[in-house]
């Protein structure tokens, strides 16, 4: 998904999707493939020698996959419950008091939407910020976007998406796993067609010009400011 109050597109252009592939959400990272000598685009996979192309763009996709980010004091009791039910492997945990990322397993568990602090108890009292991925009903994914035109978006018919190739996004599609409050991160393009930072991924000629946070309705995305020329 794209926050278009934010985004300012300087150059895109609409490209096939490559056969037997699928753009499954907008604001995704689309790297060129080329299948039966056929050029078109898909989502990234995190992969080396991956050529990337820009970012979707869409009518509305339906949302399976949003962000939550969620601020908190770590109670006494050293426990959490998120609103939602974090999708497997995608919680991130910073702690704002010692400006320090967690580790799961050594500072924290998770099981189900409950998040055990097993640090010690010298960890209650911390401020911490809690990044991670969820699957939304359709209700919510409705509250959030709004209703999708059935049918899907007419691209889709001609088996095409719009690709950004050069501007200011603010995506949701980003990896929740890695620690985006970092100085400086490097882009790259990640699994499931989202930007990451690490990994085997190509590097994306960008900068982040606004990092996830718990604030605002523009709190849950990512502001990338890139070119893919």
């Amino acid at each position: 998904m794209l926050y278009f109050p934010k985004s300012r597109y300087q150059l895109s252009q609409e490209m096939s999707v490559a056969t037997g592939q699928s753009v499954t959400a907008e604001g995704q990272c689309m790297v060129a493939s080329t299948v039966a000598g056929v050029f078109g685009v898909e989502p990234s996979a995190g992969s080396s020698g991956e050529l990337f192309m820009g970012f979707a763009v869409s009518e509305q996709i339906g949302l399976n996959s949003f962000t939550s980010i969620e601020a908190l004091t770590i109670s006494s009791g050293l426990t959490y419950t998120t609103t939602y039910t974090p999708s497997s492997g995608t919680v991130f945990i910073f702690d704002n008091t010692d400006n320090v990322a967690l580790v799961v397993t050594t500072d924290y568990t998770i099981s189900g939407s409950v998040i055990s602090f097993t640090g010690s108890t010298a960890i209650a009292g911390k401020s911490v910020t809690v990044f991670y991925r969820y699957a939304p009903t359709t209700v919510q994914a409705n509250s959030i976007q709004g209703n999708i035109k059935p049918g899907g978006p007419a691209a889709a018919v001609w088996n095409q998406v719009g690709v950004i190739k050069s501007g200011v996004i603010y995506t949701s599609e980003w990896d929740t796993s890695v620690n985006w409050l970092a100085t400086n991160p490097a882009l790259k393009t990640g699994a499931n067609g989202r930007v990451t930072i690490g990994g085997s991924g190509v590097a994306i000629n960008g900068v982040v010009v606004a990092a996830p946070n718990s604030g605002g309705p523009d709190g849950n995305f990512l502001g990338i400011e890139f070119s893919a020329m």
